[in-house]
């Protein structure tokens, strides 16, 4: 194996911004100081690993059990944002916003989001008014 000058590989060195990768979001560990820590990641990154993996096979949990009306929440925002077009006066209909091009999928999150807390509180409550 051909030895590299010391000079070249210092400058190499010093080039590099991060020459070790890291995640952002995880604290820095010092030698098993915050091993709980390492842990808490360790299983968060197992039990994320298994949703993405095999999110096919998860029930659809509680997100269409809250109803309004005779449809879930959920179903209501898909049927109305829909670009449509009425026919005999040519209006277009477009939920679409140009200047938020994330909307429909916020909107969608937070529909979601209400829909399980409503159900969790709804269910917390003592069976004869549930």
């Amino acid at each position: 194996m051909p030895s590299v000058p010391a000079s070249l590989w210092l400058r190499h060195r010093q080039s590099q911004a991060n020459p070790e990768p890291q995640c952002q979001c995880a604290p820095q560990f010092n030698h098993g100081v915050k091993s709980s820590s390492f842990w808490a990641f360790a299983d968060a990154g197992q039990e994320l690993a298994r949703l993405h993996l095999d999110y096919e096979k998860l029930e659809p949990y509680e997100v269409f059990d809250y109803r309004l009306g005779n449809r879930s929440a959920l179903d209501w925002v898909i049927d109305q944002y829909q670009v449509s077009e009425d026919k005999r006066s040519g209006i277009r209909s477009d939920p679409n916003r140009a200047g938020d091009p994330e909307y429909i999928v916020r909107l969608v999150g937070q529909v979601v989001r209400v829909s399980l807390e409503t159900m969790r509180i709804v269910n917390g409550l003592p069976e004869r008014y549930a």
